[in-house]
């Protein structure tokens, strides 16, 4: 299966039961956020690899395809929380308090706004 497919019958679906999709939160599939790194060659410059997200959910909550990738973008792009799933498992990220745990669901919004509330001590 490739991966549109699993993001189109795995990922969207529990995205929904979690909520994802009622307004005013929603995802946003295959963004991209730098266009690759500067590659001076001679007196020419190239880029590297662009780098993009799986989806975006409004909260500024990411899924990526792996626990490493998901560490990586979320600390690049000042996250507060980052996904990680290959559509069996879910590792959430939390950067406020440099902690990875395996999850059953996508948290719904308002949990992330209470964790988001708790780490900055409100």
């Amino acid at each position: 299966m490739s991966e549109a497919d699993t993001c189109r019958k795995d990922v969207v679906p529990r995205l929904v039961r979690s909520e994802w999709d009622d307004n005013p939160h929603s995802s946003t599939e295959q963004r991209i956020f730098t266009d690759g790194r500067i590659i001076p060659v001679s007196n020419d410059i190239k880029r590297g690899k662009r780098k993009h997200t799986d989806f975006v959910l409004s909260a500024t909550l990411e899924t990526f395809r792996s626990p490493q990738q998901a560490e990586e973008y979320g600390k690049t792009l000042s996250f507060q929380f980052a996904l990680s799933t290959n559509s069996k498992e879910i590792v959430g990220f939390n950067f406020a308090i440099g902690m990875a745990t395996e999850l059953i669901e996508y948290p719904k919004p308002q949990e992330l706004f209470d964790r988001y509330w708790v780490a900055q001590g409100l």
